[in-house]
């Protein structure tokens, strides 16, 4: 308990102090670049520990913390291109890499940058690259050229495969990045942008593509969403038809074709077997 007074006191501490920077900075005031980056590498440590969020959950409603989301576009207009080799290939960044703090699995090839979240358990497959402010709970998987980009946030237990790339996203500040919340498998190659919500449960079957625009098609009940996938729906890749003057064309659009609760075992999903008596 005490140990949680502490942090929130920090948090609040560290928090004032950047706002006021911010607020000095946006009315273009005088202010200390120097203790604005010493302030700012603390927010990124915060991150980084799981202490604070770009996005928390507040009476089952995503609230985004915009002062956090501003800090970080802070960093990348005042910190300092640094330059390092490592096996004879020269980087140049803002933001330091990192690799695992021993409780999550991190293979060579993966990049890791500073400020983002990986909890124990999780396992890290290269070349994968995890942005600034992404979240990444526990015992998840991030596969082989997955992309989580910023300030993404990932749940427990969920799969991101192959070729996946989870959109992230720092401005505007009050803009919501993608949320996967626990239990979901994201397919290979296949995007979520804009803000897009997965619920919990939910499998993303391999090349769908969902972002803010995207009619999410409910083929079981005849509903369509938007921006959002409902728990443990189960969607695959599918096609509505369009007409012109002179032509027929199809659009992709996701589609939602089962729910886990209506399978004879919500724990095993196979798509082979589902698509097989669609």
């Amino acid at each position: 308990m005490k140990e949680n007074e502490n942090n929130d006191k920090q948090i609040s501490a560290i928090r004032e102090k950047i706002e006021n920077l911010l607020s000095l900075e946006e009315e273009k005031k005088p202010f200390s670049e120097k203790e604005l980056l010493r302030y700012l590498k603390k927010l990124l440590n915060l991150l980084e520990s799981g202490l604070i969020r770009v996005v928390d959950k507040i009476d089952n409603q995503y609230m985004v913390n915009e002062w956090v989301k501003k800090a970080i576009l802070l960093f990348f207009k005042y910190g300092k291109i640094r330059k390092w080799k490592e096996d004879g290939i020269i980087y140049l960044d803002k933001f330091q890499y990192r690799g695992s703090d021993g409780n999550f699995r991190f293979l060579p090839g993966s990049i890791l940058r500073e400020g983002a979240f990986v909890g124990k358990g999780t396992v890290v497959m290269p070349p994968s690259f995890i942005n600034v402010g992404a979240y990444i709970d526990e015992k998840s998987m991030v596969d082989s050229l997955a992309l989580i980009g910023s300030c993404a946030q990932i749940g427990k237990n969920c799969h991101i495969s192959a070729g996946t790339i989870i959109g992230g996203v720092l401005e505007p500040a009050v803009a919501r990045p993608v949320i996967i919340e626990d239990n979901v498998f994201v397919g290979g190659n296949c995007g979520i942008y804009e803000g897009v919500i997965i619920k919990k449960g939910a499998v993303i079957g391999t090349g769908t593509i969902i972002n803010g625009s995207t009619p999410i098609i409910d083929i079981t009940n005849n509903k369509v969403y938007f921006k959002e996938v409902p728990e443990n729906a189960i969607i695959v890749p599918g096609a509505r038809q369009k007409k012109s003057e002179n032509d027929t064309y199809f659009i992709q659009v996701p589609l939602i074709i089962k729910y886990r609760d209506q399978l004879k075992d919500p724990s095993k999903v196979d798509l082979n077997d589902i698509l097989h008596d669609f």
